[in-house]
C-alpha cells in the first residue's frame, strides 16, 4: 500500500512539474516585459549613471528630436532630451530629420531616460552606435536648438553657439524661428506630416 501511495506521490510530482515548466515556457516573454517596463520606468524616475543605459533598437524616426524605438516587442516613443529640432513644415525641418536618420541608421542607440512628457513619451539621453550624443551632433551641426528649460548643459550651450558664430543649419537665417514659436503659430490640428 505504502508503495502505491509512493508511485501516486511520484507521478502526482511529475505533473506539478510538467505544469510548472509548461507554465515557466509561457512566462518568459511576460517577464521580460514586465523587466522591460519596470526598467525604463526605473531610468525615466531619475537622473541615471552612465552605466545606466538600456539599448533600444530604432524603428523610425519621428523627426529630428523623437523617435519611434523598441525594446523587446514593447515600442517606445523618444523625446531627445535638452533641445528642440525644427518642426517638420519648418525651415531645416527635413534637413533635422534627414541628419537624425542617417546618423541612426546602424538601428540602435542607448537611452538613458529622464522622465516622461506631456505627451507621454519617454524623455532620454540619447547615444548613436559610436558613443556620441545625438543631442550635441544636432546642436553642433546648426539643427536643433539647446534647449535649457529643464536641465542646464553647458556643452549643449558652447556648441549652440558656435553653429551660431559659424552660421551653421538654421543660423544661415538671419532670424530663425524656434520651433515652439513655430508651433504656436501653427497648432497641431493645422500641421500636416509630409
Amino acid at each position: 500500500m505504502s508503495e502505491l501511495r509512493e508511485a501516486d506521490d511520484r507521478e502526482s510530482m511529475r505533473r506539478v512539474r510538467g505544469r510548472a515548466r509548461d507554465d515557466a515556457a509561457r512566462q518568459p516573454t511576460f517577464l521580460r516585459a514586465l523587466g522591460l517596463a519596470v526598467l525604463l520606468l526605473a531610468l525615466a524616475a531619475r537622473s541615471g549613471r552612465a552605466d545606466e543605459l538600456v539599448r533600444v533598437s530604432v524603428l523610425r524616426v519621428i523627426d529630428g528630436d523623437s523617435l519611434m524605438t523598441a525594446a523587446g516587442k514593447r515600442r517606445i516613443e523618444v523625446r531627445v532630451a535638452d533641445i528642440d529640432a525644427p518642426e517638420w513644415h519648418q525651415a531645416y525641418g527635413r534637413a533635422s530629420r534627414d541628419l537624425t536618420t542617417s546618423l541612426v541608421a546602424s538601428g540602435d542607440v542607448r537611452l538613458r531616460g529622464r522622465a516622461r512628457d506631456e505627451h507621454r513619451r519617454l524623455v532620454s539621453d540619447v547615444y548613436l552606435a559610436d558613443g556620441r550624443s545625438l543631442a550635441q551632433v544636432l546642436v553642433a551641426s546648426g539643427l536643433a536648438w539647446y534647449d535649457g528649460r529643464f536641465r542646464p548643459n553647458p556643452t549643449l550651450a558652447a556648441l549652440e553657439e558656435s553653429a551660431r558664430r559659424r552660421r551653421l543649419g538654421l543660423w544661415a537665417a538671419a532670424r530663425p524661428e524656434p520651433p515652439w514659436e513655430f508651433r504656436r503659430a501653427h497648432p497641431p490640428r493645422h500641421r500636416k506630416k509630409g
